[in-house]
């Protein structure tokens, strides 16, 4: 998949196929994976996009969110306190809107730091980036943090509740 559909694919005004508010997993929950299939007037009724949501590992801060196309290309990933090195950068592969970035953070380490990754062709989501090159920021809280996600990956008319105390 190259660079333009995964612009289309972000650009895109997206919402939630059926309408409901979403229960937001919290540090406690057994089930910790929420899912939200996505529709859109801008792309192919037969191409399937999906929101994750989930929490994971013994640290509370732990989570992750992400922009799935076809079940499993992932096009955008925000990881919470999590860990993650980049590959090398190799200057053949990059799409022109993303070298001066990928060169900056070739093989950077994040350690337990959130970071957002793209699909980059070649690269599928390997490749991260700090959340401020992108005018986002990194908050305590959980739901404001999905939120923010939700916006910059152009996803609206999705509520969401907290389902504990640790939301």
């Amino acid at each position: 998949m190259d660079h333009e559909k995964i612009k289309q694919l972000i650009q895109a005004r997206k919402k939630p196929k059926e309408v409901f508010m979403l229960e937001l997993p919290s540090s406690v929950d057994e089930m910790q994976d929420r899912s939200v299939e996505l529709i859109s007037d801008e792309v192919e009724e037969k191409e399937l996009l999906t929101l994750d949501i989930s929490r994971y590992g013994l640290q509370i801060k732990r989570n992750k969110s992400q922009f799935r196309y076809n079940k499993t290309n992932i096009i955008l990933r925000l990881d919470i306190y999590s860990t993650h090195t980049n590959p090398e950068f190799v200057e053949e592969k990059a799409p022109m809107e993303l070298k001066e970035l990928m060169r900056k953070y070739s093989s950077k380490r994040f350690l337990k730091e959130a970071h957002l990754h793209f699909y980059i062709e070649g690269y599928n989501d390997k490749w991260a980036f700090p959340l401020c090159e992108f005018g986002l920021k990194e908050k305590d809280n959980f739901k404001e943090m999905v939120e923010e996600f939700c916006k910059f990956c152009n996803i609206v008319d999705l509520k969401f509740i907290c389902g504990s105390l640790f939301c």
